[in-house]
């Protein structure tokens, strides 16, 4: 079977997966609000659609590794949190908590916005992700991006866009030869991986440049999130040739929160400005906050 083949066959296969779990969130969401229907009301059954699909996949090498894991550890935690609110439901014999029946719609949301993207991908070809880094690839930033802003004018949900970069890039440009530097900026990417939650966003720009994008957070959220690369970064203790001397491997990031009707691109060249501004300390999270366009002018022709 040719490439193509087994990726249409892939996509067809993930279809029953997507109704499969929008089947079994109306029944959960059923059986959690109206208890007193017991006996009447359809019984929450696991899909197991999922595991088979990702069992498929895996062996065609259709999906990267990373990604089916990663939609893995997702799936679940929204099964461990469907079940708590089964559990609890039970137990007390109400509806459950707003928090935890929320914590749980997080999950569902964001695992069926990914089905529906790789279901994307697989027509766009797979270039939903960049097969060197195993990140998301920069073709498809501002359309993901657009969808959270979306979700943010519709329900509120807050979300935070970083634009991050790795220290002493002329130093590996210097140094280093092409593989070398190939492999730092594998590392980095591996160590965002581990850094953001699973259903955050993660893309390589080039030129050692990442673009975060971590939903379901405000700005001290995604603060803490760099924070956790950094330190990850420092624990690491990766050193790198740069001005004639080793020194430990380093980021440094700006972070916004968008509000409704920002201008992504606009916003992403301001982050990007704002990093590589000359009085910026390397190894450092910067916060964006909106200027006028005559007061970015005046800092931007005074520096």
């Amino acid at each position: 079977m040719s490439r193509e083949q087994s990726q249409e066959q892939r996509w067809r296969s993930l279809l029953p997966v997507i109704g499969d779990h929008s089947e079994w969130f109306d029944a959960l969401v059923q059986n959690l609000f109206y208890p007193e229907m017991h006996g009447k009301l359809l019984g929450v059954e696991k899909p197991a659609s999922f595991a088979e699909w990702v069992k498929g996949t895996r062996q065609d090498g259709i999906v990267q590794e990373e990604l089916l894991e990663k939609l893995a550890a997702m799936h679940k935690d929204m099964m461990r949190a469907a079940d708590k609110l089964l559990i609890d439901c039970k137990e007390v014999k109400v509806k459950p908590e707003f928090e935890t029946f929320q914590t749980f719609l997080n999950i569902y949301e964001e695992f069926s916005q990914r089905l529906r993207r790789l279901e994307r991908d697989f027509l766009l070809d797979g270039t939903g992700y960049d097969p060197f880094t195993g990140l998301r690839s920069p073709k498809v930033l501002f359309q993901d991006v657009e969808r959270e802003l979306h979700r943010l004018s519709r329900r509120g949900k807050h979300f935070c866009i970083a634009f991050a970069r790795i220290d002493g890039a002329e130093g590996l440009d210097s140094h280093y030869s092409e593989p070398e530097r190939q492999a730092y900026i594998k590392m980095v990417a591996d160590l965002i991986k581990l850094s953001v939650r699973s259903f955050d966003d993660a893309y390589y720009m080039g030129q050692y440049e990442y673009v975060l994008c971590l939903k379901q957070a405000d700005m001290a959220g995604g603060v803490s999130a760099l924070e956790r690369l950094r330190k990850e970064l420092e624990r690491q203790n990766i050193l790198i040739e740069t001005g004639g001397k080793q020194v430990p491997l380093s980021m440094s990031c700006c972070i916004a929160q968008p509000v409704q009707g920002d201008d992504i691109r606009e916003l992403l060249k301001n982050l990007k400005n704002d990093l590589y501004s000359s009085n910026r300390e390397p190894d450092s999270v910067l916060e964006y906050y909106e200027l006028s366009p005559l007061q970015r002018y005046v800092q931007e022709t005074t520096q």
